[in-house]
């Protein structure tokens, strides 16, 4: 499967981009707010060439 998607690519998805707080006693951690939005795109861009029915076995993913 080959596809092109034509678009500039988001560049906040650090690793550094999460956000701590405290919830009942407890640390959490989330996604600042750009990398939600950098995540979304990405998935609205890939939705429209997911396969029908899920691949199995190891897969590759080549970004360029």
């Amino acid at each position: 499967m080959k596809f092109f998607i034509p678009c500039s690519p988001p560049k906040s998805l650090s690793k550094n981009s999460k956000q701590l707080f405290v919830r009942n006693g407890r640390a959490m951690q989330t996604d600042s707010k750009n990398t939600r939005e950098s995540k979304s795109t990405i998935l609205q861009l890939l939705q429209p060439h997911a396969p029908k029915t899920p691949l199995s076995g190891p897969l590759k993913l080549r970004a360029v």
